[in-house]
């Protein structure tokens, strides 16, 4: 099944670009592996215990991030429906959809299935256990184990007298971030953030806000001192220190809806719309690069020292710092929208509609 990858090199005009207006040749190097599943790769998700997660179009198979040979998959029946929201940690996938599945990254055998995960966020893992927003029986955030053994559970009734909506949650060092909705009387809402010791629960502070957004679109993301979040449109994204809670920038996005969580880089922090990617320095918000496009792009993924921006026709990869454009590959169908890149162990992963529908690079 392994492919020796056909590197393409073509004029940028039409496609992705760190300049749009310039016209440039980029290439790829030779990838460490590449493989032709003839069932066609859609969506990467994430790597857990060594393994890349890819979506193909009857199920989800887990590939050796390595060496590109096959670990297990499962039929898409065998997923809580919806199912295709993932994060990882200590060799274990997590699926969320209709329920919340813990899955043994190694061989793929179910650990735990959530039976009240139907009314929960999101959850996320610290690389071992899992935190969980709950909005019934009662409005509360859990840790849980990778196979559901119960650790601590933290109450939020108080934050929500007529109700909250949860956008999702992050974690940094000893701390857990959840951000969402509270709403208020005749169905007002405003933004709500929390913060809660990662190893007992206790809540450490929470700050309400309707005058930036109403509510959070997407999970929180940390990025240096800052938690960076989105609004409910996409208009808004600002950034609140972690420490003081004070609002340290804010940025009117509403020229270019943010369509995807914000991707942490050191410091600074991707914001992506449709058609713009902007590296926005964590503490200001300043834009310090970006990259255009003329079609959909599909997804940002970082590296340590570049990162690989993503459109439905081809890919670009740039220095992190100073936005120059590093190599990328074009002419390729990353699946009419539905291919996607993703980063893992060192590694850059892309997926393509056609063979080779998966290669892994080493991180530029």
């Amino acid at each position: 099944m392994r492919l020796a990858a056909a590197i393409l090199a073509a004029a940028l005009g039409g496609c992705i670009s760190k300049d749009p207006t310039a016209a440039t040749a980029l290439t790829l190097p030779t990838p460490l592996w590449s493989i032709t599943t003839g069932a066609g790769i859609g969506r990467l998700f994430t790597e857990s215990g060594g393994a890349i997660l890819v979506g193909t179009v009857d199920s989800i198979r887990a590939i050796n991030g390595v060496s590109g040979s096959f670990r297990w998959g499962r039929p898409y029946g065998t997923l809580p429906l919806g199912g295709f929201n993932f994060d990882a940690g200590n060799n274990v996938a997590i699926f969320a959809g209709s329920t919340i599945q813990s899955v043994d990254a190694i061989a793929g055998g179910t650990l735990f299935t959530d039976p009240l995960s139907a009314t929960s966020s999101l959850p996320i893992s610290d690389g071992t256990n899992l935190y969980i927003a709950r909005t019934a029986p009662a409005y509360r955030i859990d840790q849980l184990s990778p196979t559901g053994t119960a650790g601590w559970s933290t109450p939020l009734a108080t934050a929500c007298p007529n109700g909250c909506r949860w956008a999702g949650t992050a974690v940094s060092g000893d701390t857990v971030f959840l951000a969402g909705s509270q709403i208020a009387a005749a169905a007002a809402t405003q933004s709500i953030i929390f913060a809660f010791n990662r190893l007992t629960g206790a809540e450490l502070w929470r700050r309400l806000d309707a005058t930036i957004d109403s509510s959070v679109r997407f999970s929180p993301t940390v990025a240096g001192a800052q938690l960076v979040l989105v609004g409910t449109s996409g208009f808004t994204a600002w950034a609140i220190n972690r420490s003081t809670r004070a609002v340290s920038w804010q940025r009117n996005t509403i020229a270019n809806p943010v369509v995807m969580r914000p991707t942490a880089a050191g410091n600074l922090v991707m914001l992506t719309s449709l058609f713009l990617g902007e590296a926005v320095a964590a503490d200001s918000g300043v834009t310090s690069w970006s990259v255009g496009s003329t079609v959909p792009i599909v997804n940002v993924a970082a590296c340590p020292a570049s990162v690989a921006w993503a459109a439905t026709n081809g890919m670009i990869v740039v220095n992190r710092v100073t936005g120059v454009l590093i190599g990328g590959r074009e002419n390729i169908t990353l699946g009419s929208g539905t291919g996607d890149i993703a980063v893992g162990g060192g590694r850059l992963y892309v997926a393509t509609a056609s063979g080779p529908n998966l290669a892994a690079y080493a991180c530029p």
